[in-house]
């Protein structure tokens, strides 16, 4: 699901995705589909069909969702040329069988699909699965004889470090490799180190480097960092110089500094001029790592095999193939002792060359050869589940684990008549301890969030030296121990009071009582739980509420939340637009009178008293079957400028069917002054049994709105919805906005489609929208810029909002701004702006209001934002009536 965060991969294909998005896009909307004879229930997950053989079928599952998904995988057989009733399913990735249901030449399979994740599963019978897993692995030392010839004469090459042109030089210093740039002739390789940054971080670049004889050309590291929005990949080179003359072995180190959470580097180390650069080391951390560079020390490269082993591997490879080629070509049954012998024999023969290999200490000389011979372990652990008629073996425990955490893992084992088997745990990461049925793995207290540890469980199926291995594998990844998510809850409407859902997310193995502290802003108070119990594994969500001491002004309410249980520590903060509850514009909120002010279906909706989300009452709407219900209030405006809406309503679902959709939805129709209609905004809750769920609407308006309705739904559906705390409310700060009647000239615009049309388009969520729409830029030069206003006639202005463009989701404030009325023939500044911090918006209150019909806001030379000081950015400018 993460193929394309990968910057590299992600600009590599854009082309491929223009050329052929619109033709696929145009096939589906005509209604054809690819023939996967495979649906997945869940729409958030799309199956795909691959075909590697006759009688073997792979399909993918891919859920490219924030969350994981669960879904019945039904599977035609016979339109796949299967077996129904013999065919098994495999999980590809992991190694464990999944089950299957059987009827009348259907399948079907129930899966869990990671978020971001995906699953591959083989469908084949026994021995189809048997054959092509043999013919896989012969193929792999067929192609291993090639390559080792064709790579004979080659000279090493750095394993992870791809050359740009001649490959580097390799030197040795004691037990040291060094790679060396610049033997004569300009060189260069790279590496992409991915960061995945979770925030923005500054990057240390570490460098151990000799030079010998280093003079003119260019002697450095270029790192080319890359991050990424939801339109582009952007990349920006920065160069740390190395040091010239003559040096021995120097440690360097430089700080990468960037604007943005950083998604890779791209490391480059270059070498031009006279002089060779002999690199020991080069190395990436941040405050969230400590490596990020694959082989930082150059200890792994590809090089031919050594003399000494070329007479062994040959052989080996040649008695290889004929086992092998038994397996696949063979006659034989592959329940048949025959087969079981020739597996037993290509193991043993596998097991023995990576003896001799480690024996004498090659491993870089027959990297190759290692590959080779783990592919075909894997393929031959295939073939011994359908050999010996036994199911995969299965490690059992956590998926998830906290730093310092201990987790206990076992391997379920299948019996195998007359041959000895024997359980194993590995980790290449973690030290294992090995304990009855499997064994145990410590994760490092300074385990880095977001790790995953591989552990693989082995049956060995024979005796030493012969036995063949069957893997399956299992993922642990290292979560925070405590999570903390803040939500808004909406308002009561009863109180006024803001809603505050605290979810709190255990990680740890063992129960946990966390304290939380809220912490409000001055002159509001909070009521709510102080302590909370989580389950080892689970979560659990508790609810606070923000009521203000006084008269509380409409706006954003910050309120941070910190959860401690002992050492481990979450925090959270989160910001809520509140308005004060005399400004909801719906007449009975919450239902408490009854059903006054709404129209309602008599025959599936009434007041409820036993269930209320404030209050004591709400609105009940019981679909014993499949119906259409129904409730409404129309809501008059009658705005004269256009100001944005927010429209909130609290649904409880019971047993409601059929899948998310705006049947069962929080729905919306607006109607202009003009009287011209915009239908159908909905918010759509989710389906089945559910705890209270907001449905929150924050509508932008074209133009004035004259009034709008509110549904609460329930259609086509059967089951039971509560519906309270509705509410219609205009948002305050942007109350009396006048600059949607200005006529608006700016200074220059960016390229790219840049035009000065979104700085009075009424819209600040731009989330959705291509770039030029979002926001208008200026040229990018040392001159000075500006927005300048024309009302249709003067009007009295009180304040100016600045809606500042978000840029990868970071403000582009200017530092310095005069706002300026037309003063005859000149401009008059009537108030200086300075802004020290990145926000995303700068309200300016005027010192008294000002009546004019023209005004502009101008950006001095150089003060745009402290990363592009040319630019002026802007997303929106409102000019605010005095009222407001």
């Amino acid at each position: 699901g993460r193929y394309w965060d990968h910057s590299r991969y992600y600009e590599r294909d854009r082309d491929l995705f223009r050329k052929y998005q619109p033709l696929c896009r145009a096939l589906a909307l005509a209604g054809w589909e690819p023939v996967t004879y495979a649906r997945s229930s869940e729409p958030s997950v799309y199956v795909e069909r691959y075909g590697p053989a006759d009688g073997v079928v792979w399909l993918t599952l891919l859920n490219e969702d924030a969350r994981p998904h669960a879904t019945r995988l039904s599977i035609d057989a016979r339109g796949l040329g299967l077996d129904p009733a013999g065919v098994r399913a495999l999980d590809v990735l992991s190694g464990q069988a999944v089950e299957l249901t059987r009827a009348d030449g259907a399948l079907g399979a129930d899966l869990e699909v990671p978020a971001d994740g995906v699953i591959a599963l083989q469908l084949a019978t026994p021995e189809a699965s048997a054959k092509w897993r043999a013919a896989m692995a012969l193929e792999t030392v067929e192609r291993g004889s090639v390559m080792r010839k064709v790579d004979a004469e080659k000279p090493p090459v750095p394993a992870y470090w791809v050359p740009r042109g001649t490959a580097p030089g390799r030197e040795s210093l004691g037990e040291q490799q060094l790679m060396v740039l610049g033997e004569g002739m300009a060189q260069s390789c790279s590496q992409w180190a991915m960061l995945f940054q979770p925030d923005i971080t500054p990057v240390t670049l570490r460098v151990r480097v000799a030079g010998e004889d280093i003079e003119g050309g260019k002697a450095a590291v270029d790192c080319r960092i890359a991050w990424v929005t939801p339109s582009f990949t952007h990349y920006e080179t920065q160069t740390f110089d190395l040091p010239t003359g003559t040096y021995g072995l120097t440690d360097l180190e430089f700080t990468i500094e960037a604007e943005h959470a950083l998604r890779s580097i791209q490391l480059i180390p270059t070498r031009t001029g006279k002089g060779k650069l002999k690199f020991a080391r080069i190395s990436l951390s941040d405050a969230n790592r400590e490596e990020y560079v694959i082989d930082p020390s150059f200890e792994q490269w590809y090089e031919p095999v050594p003399d000494g082993l070329r007479g062994r591997v040959d052989a080996d490879y040649a008695a290889l193939g004929s086992a092998l080629t038994a397996l696949a070509r063979g006659g034989a049954s592959v329940t048949s002792e025959s087969t079981r012998g020739h597996l037993l024999s290509a193991s043993g023969i596998c097991s023995g060359l990576r003896t001799a290999i480690a024996e004498q200490q090659a491993q870089n000389g027959c990297r190759r050869v290692l590959r080779d011979i783990e592919t075909v372990e894997r393929h031959l652990g295939f073939v011994t589940l359908a050999a010996f008629g036994i199911a995969p073996p299965k490690v059992n425990g956590p998926v998830t684990a906290a730093p310092g955490d201990r987790i206990e893992l076992t391997v379920a084992v299948p019996e195998v008549a007359g041959l000895p088997t024997q359980t194993q745990i590995l980790c290449s990461a973690l030290d294992v301890t090995p304990t009855a049925g499997g064994g145990a793995v410590q994760i490092p207290a300074d385990a880095a969030i977001g790790t995953v540890y591989t552990v693989d469980g082995l049956l060995h199926i024979g005796p030493a030296g012969r036995a063949v291995a069957v893997r399956a594998s299992h993922q642990i990844t290292v979560m925070p121990p405590l999570e903390l998510e803040l939500t808004s809850s909406g308002i009561d409407t009863e109180t006024g009071a803001a809603r505050v859902s605290i979810r709190v997310r255990n990680n740890r193995l063992k129960p946990v009582t966390a304290d939380l502290s809220v912490t409000p802003p001055q002159g509001w108070r909070v009521t709510g739980p102080g302590k909370v119990q989580v389950g080892p594994g689970k979560d659990q969500s508790v609810e606070t509420q923000l009521a203000a001491t006084g008269a509380a002004e409409p706006g954003m309410v910050e309120v941070s939340v910190a959860a401690k249980a002992g050492a481990d520590e979450a925090f959270g903060r989160l910001s809520v637009l509140y308005i004060p509850k005399d400004a909801n514009l719906v007449r009975n909120p919450g239902f408490e009178d009854g059903a006054a002010n709404w129209g309602m279906d008599a025959t599936a909706a009434s007041i409820a008293t036993e269930v209320a989300r404030s209050g004591s009452a709400s609105l009940k709407m019981s679909n014993p079957t499949v119906l259409r219900s129904q409730c409404s209030q129309g809501v008059t405006l009658n705005q004269q400028q256009p100001c944005a809406i927010l429209v909130r309503a609290s649904s409880k679902a019971v047993d409601v069917s059929g899948p998310r959709n705006r049947e069962y939805s929080l729905y919306v129709d607006i109607y202009y002054t003009d009287g011209t209609p915009l239908y159908g905004q909905t918010y759509q809750f989710e389906t089945g049994t559910t705890d209270w769920q907001l449905g929150e609407l924050y509508l932008e308006p074209a133009k004035p709105i004259r009034n709008v309705n509110v549904y609460l739904l329930l259609r086509g559906k059967s089951g039971t919805a509560y519906f309270d705390d509705v509410a219609v409310m205009e948002d305050p700060r942007r109350k009396g906005n006048v600059a949607r009647d200005a006529e608006v000239t700016v200074d220059s615009s960016y390229g790219g489609g840049y035009g000065p049309a979104p700085i009075t388009d009424g819209i600040i969520q731009t989330d959705d929208l291509h770039w030029t729409e979002a926001a208008w830029a200026s040229a990018e030069n040392d001159q000075e810029h500006f927005i300048a206003l024309k009302l249709p006639e003067p009007r009295p202005v009180g304040k100016l909002s600045i809606y500042w463009s978000l840029d990868a989701g970071l403000p582009r404030t200017s530092r310095l701004i005069h706002v300026q009325v037309r003063d005859g023939d000149t401009w008059r500044t009537a108030k200086e702006v300075l802004s020290t911090e990145r926000v995303p918006m700068t309200q300016i209150a005027l010192d008294e209001p000002i009546t004019a019909a023209e005004w502009r806001l101008l950006q001095p030379p150089n003060q745009g934002s402290a990363q592009r000081t040319g630019l002026m950015w802007v997303r929106e400018v409102e000019l605010l009536s005095p009222a407001q």
